[in-house]
């Protein structure tokens, strides 16, 4: 399953010029999801410092109180309810 492919917006390009620079490869989609979360964690930190009772409301901001965050795998809100669905398609394979 393919949920992330790099982009060609600025957030994309800057990303990837790093992680090509550092590692001489493309990044995986994993690795787009964990850069993403650290990201947001160290964002997390820089307004409201490293008080685990500080970041969690912090996190639940975002989509609410805050715009969604926006990272390398696309805007990142959390003001879905938890009993939403996640569904991803995977890209139609090619015939030979």
């Amino acid at each position: 399953v393919s949920f992330w492919s790099p982009g060609t917006d600025s957030v994309n390009r800057a990303f990837l010029q790093v992680v090509r620079g550092h590692l001489r490869r493309d990044p995986t989609a994993s690795g787009a999801l964990q850069f993403d979360a650290f990201m947001i964690l160290a964002a997390a930190d820089r307004d409201v410092g490293n008080d685990r009772r500080a970041i969690r409301p912090w996190l639940a901001s975002l989509g609410n109180s805050r715009p969604a965050w926006v990272g390398v795998t696309g805007a990142i809100a959390f003001n879905a309810p938890r009993s939403s669905i996640l569904r991803m398609n995977s890209p139609q394979a090619s015939t030979p």
